[in-house]
C-alpha cells in the first residue's frame, strides 16, 4: 500500500510540475513580422509609459506597457510602436521599454529591451538591457553596456532609469537606479563610461536633459537636481536635495538650477526670471495659484504628468490636473488656454501648436488646443484611427429610490470610462426613475389628472434642483473619469413649484455644458406631472463635434429641428413603451439618423433582472447609430445593467494643417 501511495504522490507531482511548467512558462519571442501586442485574447490594460518625438517632428515613439491579468502575474507584455508621422507607417518592436531618446538627426533610438527568460519561474518583469536601434527597425543594433557589466542582460546589476542624446547625437547619456552617470559614443561599440552617482534611493521619477542634467523625485516629497558639468570629461555630478517641509526655497546658485531645468523642459521661465529662487518639492495637491510666478518663489510641477512647449512658445505648459482627467494648457504666468479629456500628458510638437496626450486605451491624441479640436489619432489596433468611443447605459431605475440609482449607475459610468469611453448616455430619467416598472405607477403633482389604468406618487421626496444632488454626484464622477456624462432626472423648480423631465450634460471638468427640459412630454405617462420644457434647444461644441440631446418622446418633433443646428451625435436618453413586434428601434430610428445625418446614442430602461414575462414592450434595444443608418451596437439582452459600446467618427476639420512640422 505504502508502494501505492508513494506512485500516486509521484505522479500527481509530475502532473503538478507538468501544469505549471505550461502555466508560467515565458513565450518566445515571435516573428517582428507576426507581432501584434492587439492580438485575440492577449489585450489587457496598458499604459503609455514614455513616448519622444524627433526634432523635426516627423517621427513618434511611444513605449507601452501591458498590465498582467492572470494571478502569478506572468503575462505581462512591453513593447515600443514607432511611427513615421509623414507616411503614416507603424512599426512595432517586441520587448523594448522605456526610457526612451531619439538622436537629434531622427535616426536613431535608444531604450530599454527585455530579454526574456529561457526558463520558467514566477518573475513577472525580468530585468532589461539598454540597446541602440535604427528608427524604424525591430532589431537593436548594440547593446549598451557598462564597464562593470555582465554580458547578459539576467546579469545587469543596475536598470537604466533615464536616458538622452548629447546635442551634435555622438554619445549616449543615461542614469542607473543605483545613481550612477553612463555614456557611450553612438558610432563604436565601447563599452560604457561610468560617471559619479547620485544617492537615488527610493527613487520615484527621473528625467534627463540632453545636456545630461537630471531631475528626480524621490519618496518624501524630496526633489533631486543635478548639473553635469562637464560631463564625460571629468564626469563630476553636482547636486542638491531639497525637502518641501525644510527647504521650500532654495537661494543659492538658484540661476543654475533654473537653468538646469530648462534643458529638458522641466521648469522655463523667461530670461528675465533667471534669477527666482526655484521651490524644489511640491505640496501634494496644486492649486492654480502655485503656476503664478512671484519675485520671491516659483513652483515646478509633478514631473511625471507635466509638458513644456517648445522655443517656439516659451510661456506654455500643460500638466494633467490631479484631482480630474483632463489635460490642461495654459501660460506659465496665468491665462488658461484650454482643456481637454486625457489620462495623461506626453508631449508638445514641435511647433508648439498641438499636445499629444493618451487616454485609458493608450491611444494618442493630437490635440489642437488653440483650435479645440483633435488633429490626429494615432493607436495600435487597426480599427479607423480618427474615431472615439461612446457607451449607452441600458439598465433599469428604481421608482422613486434615486440615492440607490445613484450608486448603481455610478459604477457603471466608471466601467464605461474604464473601457475607454468619451461620452456616456444614460436612460431617461435613470436618477429618479420614470414609471413603476410594471407601469402601474406615475408621478402625479397635486390633482393633476393622470391617465386612466395608472396610480399618482408625489414627486416631491424624488425630485431634484438643477444644480443638486446628482448634478453634483456625477460631476464628481465626471470629472474624475474625465467624459461627457448625460445625467437624466426629474427635475423640480423650487421657485415656481414646477416639474420637468431634464438631461443635464456635464463636461470633463464636471460643469454643467447643457440642461435641458422635455419640449414634448408623453402624455399617457407625463400629464400628472410634467411641464414642456422652457430652456429651448442647446448645443455644445466638444472636441468630439457638436452635441444634442433630446428624452424619448421628443424625437418625432424635436430630431429636425436639432438637425438644423447641425450636431453631429444626438445624446438620446429613453424609457420607451411600445406596441410588440414593432420596428422603432430597428428600422425607424435608424432612418431617422440617416435623415438628419447625425449619429445617435440611445440609451433605454430595461427589465429587472428577475422580471422575463412584463406585460408591456418597448424595454432594451438600446443602440448607436451611425449618421448614415447603421446600427453599430446594440444591447443583447433586454434585462438588467447592460453597456453598449461603439466607435463614432471624429468630426472632419476643414483645412486643417499637417501634423508635421514643416
Amino acid at each position: 500500500m505504502l508502494k501505492n501511495k508513494l506512485l500516486h504522490a509521484t505522479c500527481a507531482a509530475a502532473v503538478a510540475a507538468a501544469f505549471w511548467a505550461a502555466t508560467f512558462s515565458v513565450r518566445a519571442d515571435p516573428p517582428p513580422s507576426m507581432y501584434n501586442p492587439h492580438e485575440a485574447g492577449r489585450f489587457g490594460p496598458v499604459l503609455v509609459t514614455d513616448l519622444v518625438l524627433s526634432p523635426d517632428g516627423r517621427h513618434l515613439a511611444a513605449a507601452y506597457f501591458m498590465l498582467a491579468t492572470n494571478r502569478p502575474g506572468t503575462n505581462w507584455d512591453a513593447w515600443v510602436a514607432e511611427w513615421d508621422l509623414t507616411t503614416g507607417k507603424r512599426t512595432i518592436v517586441p520587448n523594448a521599454t522605456r526610457p526612451l531618446a531619439v538622436s537629434p538627426d531622427g535616426q536613431w533610438l535608444a531604450m530599454g529591451h527585455y530579454e526574456r527568460a529561457k526558463k520558467t519561474g514566477f518573475d513577472s518583469i525580468p530585468p532589461h538591457a539598454f540597446a541602440l536601434w535604427r528608427m524604424g527597425e525591430v532589431r537593436p543594433v548594440r547593446t549598451l553596456n557598462g564597464e562593470d557589466d555582465q554580458k547578459t542582460p539576467q546579469d545587469s546589476p543596475a536598470e537604466i532609469l533615464a536616458c538622452t542624446f548629447s546635442a551634435d547625437g555622438t554619445e549616449i547619456y543615461a542614469i542607473r537606479d543605483d545613481g550612477c552617470m553612463m555614456s557611450w559614443e553612438t558610432a563604436n561599440d565601447s563599452p560604457g563610461k561610468k560617471g559619479d552617482a547620485l544617492s537615488l534611493l527610493y527613487l520615484k521619477h527621473v528625467k534627463l536633459g540632453p545636456k545630461a542634467n537630471l531631475l528626480a523625485t524621490k519618496s518624501g516629497g524630496v526633489y533631486l537636481l543635478a548639473s553635469i558639468r562637464n560631463y564625460p570629461a571629468d564626469r563630476r555630478v553636482c547636486g542638491v536635495e531639497a525637502n518641501w517641509h525644510k527647504s521650500r526655497q532654495w537661494s543659492s546658485g538658484s540661476s543654475r538650477f533654473i537653468e538646469a531645468c530648462s534643458d529638458h523642459y522641466f521648469f522655463r521661465y523667461p530670461s528675465n526670471y533667471s534669477n527666482i529662487p526655484v521651490a524644489l518639492s511640491l505640496p501634494s495637491e496644486l492649486e492654480p495659484s502655485d503656476f503664478m510666478p512671484a519675485r520671491k518663489s516659483c513652483v515646478p510641477l509633478p514631473t511625471s504628468r507635466t509638458a513644456f512647449s517648445p522655443i517656439a512658445k516659451p510661456d506654455v505648459i500643460a500638466y494633467r490636473r490631479p484631482d480630474a482627467a483632463l489635460a490642461v494648457v495654459r501660460q506659465i504666468r496665468g491665462e488658461q488656454l484650454s482643456q481637454f479629456p486625457a489620462e495623461a500628458v506626453h508631449a508638445f510638437m514641435p511647433d508648439g501648436k498641438k499636445l499629444i496626450v493618451s487616454d485609458l486605451r493608450s491611444v494618442l491624441r493630437f490635440w489642437d488646443f488653440e483650435n479645440g479640436c483633435i488633429a490626429r489619432t494615432l493607436r495600435l489596433d487597426d480599427k479607423p484611427p480618427d474615431t472615439f468611443l461612446v457607451a449607452a447605459i441600458q439598465s433599469p431605475s428604481g421608482f422613486g429610490r434615486p440615492e440607490i440609482n445613484r450608486r448603481e449607475l455610478d459604477g457603471a459610468v466608471r466601467r464605461a470610462a474604464s473601457a475607454g469611453a468619451a461620452i456616456v448616455v444614460l436612460p431617461e430619467t435613470a436618477v429618479t426613475g420614470y414609471m413603476s416598472l410594471d407601469l402601474k405607477q406615475t408621478w402625479q403633482v397635486g390633482n393633476r389628472p393622470v391617465s386612466e389604468g395608472l396610480a399618482g406618487v408625489d414627486p416631491r421626496d424624488a425630485a431634484e434642483t438643477v444644480p443638486g444632488p446628482s448634478t453634483n454626484f456625477f460631476g464628481d464622477v465626471a470629472r474624475q473619469c474625465g467624459i461627457y456624462l448625460s445625467v437624466p432626472l426629474l427635475e423640480t423648480d423650487r421657485k415656481t413649484g414646477k416639474y420637468y423631465n431634464t438631461v443635464v450634460l456635464i463636461g470633463p471638468d464636471g460643469n454643467t455644458l447643457i440642461h435641458y427640459r422635455k419640449l414634448n412630454p408623453w402624455p399617457w405617462a407625463e400629464r400628472g406631472w410634467a411641464e414642456e420644457g422652457n430652456l429651448g434647444r442647446p448645443v455644445v461644441d466638444t472636441p468630439f463635434g457638436r452635441l444634442g440631446v433630446l428624452i424619448c418622446f421628443d424625437i418625432h418633433k424635436q430630431a429636425a429641428e436639432l438637425a438644423k443646428l447641425k450636431i453631429d451625435t444626438l445624446l438620446y436618453s429613453i424609457a420607451w413603451v411600445e406596441e410588440k413586434d414593432s420596428d422603432w428601434f430597428s428600422n425607424r430610428l435608424p432612418k431617422i439618423a440617416a435623415k438628419h445625418a447625425f449619429n445617435i446614442v440611445a440609451a433605454n430602461w430595461s427589465l429587472p433582472p428577475e422580471e422575463n414575462h412584463p406585460s408591456w414592450y418597448g424595454y432594451g434595444q438600446s443602440r448607436v447609430v451611425d449618421s448614415a443608418g447603421q446600427v453599430l451596437a446594440k444591447a443583447e439582452r433586454v434585462n438588467g445593467l447592460e453597456i453598449i459600446y461603439a466607435e463614432l467618427p471624429l468630426p472632419k476639420l476643414e483645412n486643417t494643417e499637417s501634423i508635421v512640422a514643416d
